[in-house]
């Protein structure tokens, strides 16, 4: 008798230890998928990107600073700036953030004349939107900040600010992206071939 509650606790013992470790491991299953809500759980092939990722918007900023100082301008007058330039590939590179087997990488370029920030998920296009820089500009109406009142600066800042937070302002419409992504492709490859110095060979 003693043997068989032995036998039956070891029995529950390990019911109870195969049940959590498949409870931690649906968990950890369900912790990784992708919120329905977030807009990289529908994604088409044609929006794979393989090329090589280049901040233009930042990287054009950055040039106008190099050609400022080379030109004999006073560097007390220019700005303090962090950049982050790719380790590989020398050129400046977006946010980017790696976890789990996901890395999502954010950068901008301008398109039709609009500041936009490109959303990538492992490589693929995902989203694209203005930039907050964009939205306040649009806020603006044509004004400068300096020219504006306390509270008018603070409304459009506020304004932009609320759109960059929010989640669903991405655009994913595959069609437009495609279209994004075709342009931003073509003046990647452009501005890699107006300067070639800056790619940085790979370690084999």
């Amino acid at each position: 008798m003693k043997k068989e509650k032995i036998l039956l606790a070891v029995a529950l013992f390990l019911l109870i230890v195969v049940a959590g470790g498949t409870f931690v491991f649906w968990r950890a299953v369900a912790d990784l998928t992708p919120d329905p809500a977030e807009p990289f759980t529908v994604v088409n092939a044609d929006l794979t990107y393989d090329g090589v990722y280049i901040d233009l918007i930042e990287q054009a900023m950055i040039d106008a600073k190099s050609e400022e100082q080379q030109g004999g301008s006073n560097p007390d007058n220019l700005e303090l700036h962090v950049v982050k330039y790719n380790s590989e590939t020398g050129y400046v590179d977006g946010i980017t953030a790696t976890s789990a087997g996901i890395t999502d990488r954010q950068l901008s370029f301008v398109y039709g004349g609009v500041q936009l920030d490109l959303h990538f998920v492992n490589d693929v296009l995902i989203g694209c939107r203005k930039t907050y820089e964009q939205e306040l500009l649009d806020r603006l109406e044509g004004q400068t900040l300096e020219s504006c009142t306390a509270e008018e600066r603070e409304a459009a800042e506020k304004g932009a600010l609320e759109v960059i937070l929010n989640n669903d302002s991405w655009e994913t419409d595959e069609d437009y992206l495609k279209l994004v992504l075709a342009d931003y492709t073509e003046q990647v490859l452009e501005y890699q071939s107006e300067h070639p110095g800056l790619l940085v060979p790979k370690n084999d």
